[in-house]
């Protein structure tokens, strides 16, 4: 009887740790720095404010539009939060209070001319005004399909050289979307270079916005992934396959960005 009654308590234990876990849909520790579920419980308003205390840069592509856009729509109804979205690359721009943004690269499709100026402008100025910097790369960057490993190593060499000249900012990172339809080695390349991302333990506790584990996941955390085990942008998520361009994607991408952007910020 007594070990029965066991079974039956931890069968129930599970079950309620199951209720829990669907309750609480941003719990990716990829996108968290501290505790996620004391994250899911503080009111979004308060996140918002949290965010608005501090001056942020993010050099980004392509995707990072829907973030942004499906980011203002959810700020709407926050209009106390403090927290402005404006596009600009001028430092003399960047505040505590102002997320701010820009297109980084030349537009090249190529990674490593985004990274370059990402430090390009990091170094000439941005780095004495922004206390949180990140640079988003882009689905679309072909040197990413043919050496995604050689990209990373571009990316952290770079990375590390910034955070070591400008220890009081803290530079987060972005892993690269994935799509929808891909061919066999793009979604599986981008892949390589976001785990070689999510791994590397001199970026441990810098803070982590995983656009890609985001574009996978719905609510309940459930991850879409091909057949190999990639994972895969959600159909209910995009109209084009390659963009989360339904306002159901980009809010959903806000809605983690506004959770990870806080872990950092706090």
């Amino acid at each position: 009887m007594a070990l029965k009654r066991h079974m039956v308590m931890g069968v129930l234990a599970l079950a309620c740790l199951a209720a829990d876990t669907r309750q609480q849909p941003h719990t990716s520790p990829s996108t968290q720095v501290g505790s996620a579920a004391a994250t899911v419980a503080v009111p979004r308003a308060r996140k918002l404010e949290v965010i608005a205390s501090r001056a942020i840069f993010w050099g980004h592509r392509s995707v990072g539009e829907n973030v942004l856009r499906g980011l203002q729509r959810l700020m709407l109804a926050y209009p106390q939060s403090g927290l402005a979205v404006l596009e600009t690359d001028r430092p003399s721009r960047v505040r505590p209070g102002v997320l701010a943004h820009a297109l980084i690269g030349p537009g090249d499709y190529n990674a490593r001319n985004k990274i370059r100026a990402f430090d390009s402008l990091m170094r000439g100025g941005m780095a004495d005004a922004a206390q949180i910097a990140g640079v988003k790369l882009c689905f679309t960057d072909g040197d990413v399909q043919l050496d995604p490993a050689g990209v990373f190593m571009l990316y952290k060499e770079t990375l590390e050289a910034l955070k070591k000249r400008y220890p009081k900012v803290r530079f987060v990172h972005f892993t690269i979307p994935v799509t929808l339809y891909a061919t066999e080695a793009e979604n599986p390349s981008r892949e390589v270079y976001n785990e070689l991302l999510r791994r590397e333990p001199a970026f441990k506790g810098d803070g982590m916005l995983d656009i890609a584990a985001w574009e996978c996941q719905d609510a309940a955390g459930r991850c879409i992934r091909d057949g190999k085990g990639n994972r895969m942008l959600r159909q209910e998520y995009t109209e084009d396959n390659v963009h989360p361009d339904k306002r159901v994607g980009e809010d959903w991408l806000a809605a983690n960005l506004i959770d990870a952007l806080y872990e950092v910020a706090r």
